[in-house]
């Protein structure tokens, strides 16, 4: 599977990776890691809150389809 906005602009890089959004095929230099809030645990019952790393594509990274705390370009 190749990246698709590499492929896009007429170049071949191979995907290292899957937007957790829409599911496109993103290469090292593609990737953003977007970071959300979550809740973990029990409805009733104490709760842990922590931080989620998603891997999305240029695309959804701009259109915030995952309303990230961060996006982070993968080094």
């Amino acid at each position: 599977m190749n990246c698709l906005t590499c492929t896009l602009h007429g170049d071949t890089a191979p995907a290292t990776g899957l937007c957790h959004t829409c599911g496109t095929g993103v290469c090292r230099e593609h990737t953003r890691i977007g970071l959300r809030h979550v809740r973990r645990g029990p409805i009733i019952g104490p709760a842990l809150y922590g931080t989620e790393r998603r891997v999305l594509c240029p695309d959804c990274a701009t259109a915030g389809a995952e309303t990230p705390v961060a996006v982070t370009t993968a080094a």
